[in-house]
């Protein structure tokens, strides 16, 4: 009796032991907590939770320390396994690891790796599947992936990839499906966006902006909606959109300027609407607006300015703009008698406000292949003035080509003849010189056609 008496009083006494062992080794830490030095670990040793923002180093939305932590990496917090609030790790001068975090697997709020530069990877965060807020990775310019956020699956709020110098690739971010608030990928050195295969959906904007190496977009290939705006600026070795193709409407701006090297717009034919402005801007290579022909509601501004390359405005004629405001200026290659003619095109679609169009100095105007121009000369036929146009003449924005303003037989909308040859030949210099003030024909050709018709009977 006495021998299992002894007996259930040790296993009684391990019982209680354990409890408390266990509860010394699970323990909350209430509110929020800060490491600036190896000295701030050992006291959250044993912890279990931070129920409010843990920061590692200093508040990366705060003032920017004088001085930068020196401890390497975070051994002591492995029993951590949440954090309620925000985890910032920003401003460590000498961290290259984030071993110790091994067990973290949720971040109520934000995460945020920021101005690590001596960090080389982010193993150690393998365990983390959920981030309730921001997920931010800003300023570390050793980082070369971003290997251990691969059970991340969602991220509520904003994405942003920004300023990380030595970063070529986005793998570890494979399995995220959704962005609750802003894509942004900005000033890395990635060559490849293959990582973000699995995003179906933006919520706020899309944004690629400054990545120098960048030739495509491929990667983007299944979000289908963007629902504020997409931006791809300044990513100097970008040829190509295609892998935006799934895209089916932009709910705020439209924005594609400073690719330099960027060709065509294809990639962007399966969008319908842009709930704001569009813009296509220096954009020096590209030729054609064609990637654009399915758009037909900008519900702001419509903005086609410095692309040099830019002979042809046909993809926008089945826009509906319901903005203020037309922008067509600064083209070397576009002509003026071109931007006037997607203007009468975009006012008999409905558009009403006021269009800026100057400074398009290319020659000729160019023809569009569309059902309601019967002599395909590049004017609609509600707004042709000079109907049945010879294939191959030049002819301003009104549908009529020089010899149709002046004809040889006498002045239009009479049945007289010129007086002399001189009030012909002074109404065609008239005329030949609105169409190179225009942009439809060089001085040179003008110069050839009046000493032609000088020789000519016309007027006789």
């Amino acid at each position: 009796m006495k021998k299992t008496q002894q007996i259930l009083a040790t296993i009684i006494s391990f019982i209680i032991l354990t409890f408390f062992v266990g509860s010394a080794h699970a323990q909350t830490w209430t509110g929020d907590y800060t490491i600036t030095d190896s000295g701030d670990i050992a006291p959250l040793s044993g912890y279990t939770e931070v129920t409010g923002s843990l920061t590692i180093g200093s508040d990366p939305y705060g003032a920017t320390p004088t001085t930068l932590t020196t401890f390497e990496n975070l051994a002591g917090l492995e029993s951590l396994s949440t954090v309620g609030g925000n985890l910032y790790i920003a401003w460590n001068g000498a961290l290259t690891s984030l071993s110790g975090l091994e067990n973290l697997t949720s971040v109520g709020s934000g995460l945020t790796i920021e101005r690590n530069d001596a960090l080389t990877s982010l193993t150690g965060l393998n365990n983390i599947t959920t981030v309730g807020g921001d997920l931010e990775i800003h300023g570390n310019h050793a980082l070369t992936s971003l290997s251990g956020l691969d059970n991340i699956t969602s991220v509520v709020k904003y994405l942003r990839i920004r300023d990380n110098d030595a970063l070529t690739s986005l793998t570890g971010l494979e399995n995220i499906t959704s962005v609750g608030g802003y894509l942004i990928i900005w000033d890395n050195a990635l060559t490849s966006l293959s990582a973000l295969s699995n995003i179906t959906s933006v919520v706020g904007d899309l944004s690629i902006r400054d990545n120098d190496a960048l030739t495509s977009l491929s990667g983007l290939d299944n979000i289908t909606v963007v629902g504020g705006a997409l931006r791809i600026w300044n990513n100097d070795a970008l040829t190509s959109l295609t892998g935006l193709k799934k895209i089916t409407s932009v709910g705020e701006d439209l924005d594609i300027r400073h690719n330099p090297a960027l060709t065509s717009l294809s990639g962007l034919d399966n969008i319908t609407s842009v709930g704001s402005g569009l813009n296509i801007s220096v954009n020096h290579a590209l030729t054609s607006l064609s990637g654009l022909d399915n758009i037909t509601s900008v519900g702001g501004w419509l903005s086609i300015y410095n692309n040099d390359a830019l002979t042809s405005l046909c993809a926008l004629y089945n826009v509906n703009l319901s903005g203020d405001n037309l922008y067509i200026f600064n083209h070397t290659s576009l002509s003026m008698a071109t931007a006037y003619a997607l203007e009468t095109r975009l006012r008999s679609n409905g558009f009403t406000g006021i269009a800026d169009i100057y400074n398009n100095t290319g020659f000729g105007l160019v023809s569009c292949d569309i059902d309601d121009d019967i002599d395909d000369d590049g004017v609609l036929n509600d707004f042709d003035e000079c109907e049945d146009t010879p294939v191959d003449e030049i002819v301003n924005s009104y549908g009529c080509s020089i010899e149709q303003l002046i004809p040889c037989e006498g002045p239009i909308e009479t049945t007289e003849s010129w007086k002399n040859k001189g009030k012909y030949v002074s109404a065609l210099a008239k005329t030949a010189n609105s169409f190179v003030n225009q942009g439809l024909i060089t001085e040179d050709e003008k110069v050839d056609l009046m000493e032609e018709m000088a020789s000519s009977d016309c007027g006789k």
